[in-house]
């Protein structure tokens, strides 16, 4: 990790953080490489490119060096993260910033859910899965999932993994997590 690094907030409200792969020519020679970048909100709103980085391949322990590095320019807390499911990329943010709600990528979590639905039930099944996300509460989002997995039947079995997880219900939870913080003033 080396190039210019600048200083960054002590707290952000949300991370986004995420990886894609990207052909870099290099030496005469083109290679895929993963190219890492985390786009933060501060308090106020405003958006903050912390970085991007390039990696020979996505993984935990390039993660970590990532958020030990953005932590060494200044960042002290984060309130939430939103990642794909990458294995371990979760308990690596949480070793660095101890109290971040971390929340699967909604994006994510759906794009993986269809992956195996046939072309002609897209419409219908994320018209149905929208209507769960649409829910102001909990408590409502638990009844409408309930109506989504009786209509998809074994279907659903196939791509709802992430879903069956719990990852589903943590978009929910984080505004409980927000008030509760709130409450408890552990924000700067």
């Amino acid at each position: 990790m080396s190039g210019k690094t600048v200083p960054l907030k002590k707290f952000y409200t949300f991370l986004f953080v995420d990886c894609l792969y990207v052909s870099i020519r290099k030496e005469m020679e083109t290679k895929n490489y993963a190219v890492y970048i985390i786009l933060g909100y501060d308090v106020n709103g405003i958006k903050d490119i912390l970085g991007i980085w390039i990696g020979e391949s996505e993984g935990k322990h390039y993660w970590m060096q990532i958020f030990d590095e953005i932590k060494a320019r200044g960042v002290e807390n984060i309130l939430f993260i939103s990642m794909d499911g990458v294995s371990g990329l979760e308990e690596g943010a949480k070793s660095i910033f101890k109290d971040t709600v971390v929340q699967r990528c909604i994006v994510h979590l759906i794009r993986n859910s269809i992956k195996y639905l046939p072309s002609k039930d897209y419409k219908a099944y994320t018209a149905q899965l929208k209507k769960v996300y649409g829910t102001s509460s909990l408590k409502a989002a638990e009844a409408e999932f309930e109506r989504f997995k009786q209509a998809w039947g074994s279907i659903r079995e196939l791509s709802m993994s992430g879903f069956a997880a719990g990852h589903m219900w943590s978009s929910f939870s984080i505004m409980e997590a927000l008030s509760e913080r709130l409450c408890t003033r552990q924000m700067p």
